[in-house]
């Protein structure tokens, strides 16, 4: 398991092995969690204490710092050290997800979907209708003034995101990821804000 800035209350963490176990645990207890670990602390981060204190409860763990606060900055990229500390967590300790092929259900002329289970990953099938297909490729095919995206807690039908906005929210809006530098080939993952936001 990676542990990236860890929660602000280590108590959180009990009470959910708590909650999944079915009974109570003294977690906090050190070494008392057998998962392979890697904790990664920003030095400068206002809750490394708790960081700290939550890496101390795994039998098996090694503990990397950042530059920086609550957040894994980009800098991390040229840290030869912490990288190697990462691919050996992933690679010699054996930690693996597995991944399922997703059973995918059609949703248009163009596209199949279906969850990857177990992960909370969607795998999206063009049909080979397009050479090199690309996001915006795909957004470029519809009416730029059709409905893509409608918001699930929005009771009026007609507020809706369309093609068009997307398209602009991605070549050159504030969703452009060339401007953080992310190069072609590059993955990006993108933690949602808690809440259901």
């Amino acid at each position: 398991m990676v542990v990236a800035c860890c929660v602000e209350d280590p108590t959180k963490l009990q009470n959910a092995l708590e909650k999944h176990l079915g009974y109570p645990i003294n977690a906090l207890k050190e070494n008392n969690i057998h998962i392979p670990t890697t904790n990664f602390i920003g030095v400068l981060d206002p809750l490394k204490p708790s960081g700290e204190l939550v890496s101390r409860i795994y039998a098996d763990t090694i503990v990397r710092y950042m530059v920086g606060g609550h957040a894994i900055p980009r800098s991390v990229e040229s840290d030869v050290e912490l990288l190697e500390t990462l691919n050996n967590c992933v690679q010699k300790r054996e930690n693996v997800a597995t991944m399922y092929p997703p059973k995918l259900q059609k949703v248009s002329d163009l596209t199949s979907i279906g969850v990857m289970s177990p992960l909370q990953v969607v795998g999206v099938e063009l049909q080979n209708l397009i050479s090199d297909p690309t996001v915006t490729k795909v957004l470029k095919l519809r009416d730029p003034k059709n409905p893509l995206l409608y918001n699930a807690r929005e009771k009026d039908a007609s507020k809706f995101t369309t093609y068009g906005d997307v398209l602009d929210f991605y070549t050159g809006g504030p969703g452009d990821l060339r401007r953080l530098g992310i190069k072609t080939g590059e993955v990006v993952a993108y933690g949602a804000p808690p809440g259901g936001g």
